[in-house]
């Protein structure tokens, strides 16, 4: 008996402090945020990406790329 599995797409858009510049990666909010999920939810699948938002006018644009990949959560930072 196989058991469906659901992977939620998520996506960071911030700077380079939430990717974990200085901190590191182990240390980022995008680690951070997969391991307390991953805590929470064990049946769940969580399926993290990080994009560089360097400047709030690019936001318009890195929402149209990214939203292509129809993630199920967006975190703007």
């Amino acid at each position: 008996m196989s058991t469906l599995c659901k992977k939620v797409k998520i996506l960071f858009l911030g700077q380079c402090i939430a990717q974990g510049y200085g901190i590191g990666a182990a240390n980022s909010y995008p680690q951070l945020v997969q391991q307390m999920l991953s805590a929470q939810f064990p049946a769940l699948q969580f399926e993290l990406k990080f994009y560089p938002l360097l400047h709030p006018t690019g936001l318009k644009a890195l929402l149209a790329s990214c939203l292509p990949q129809r993630p199920d959560i967006i975190f703007i930072s």
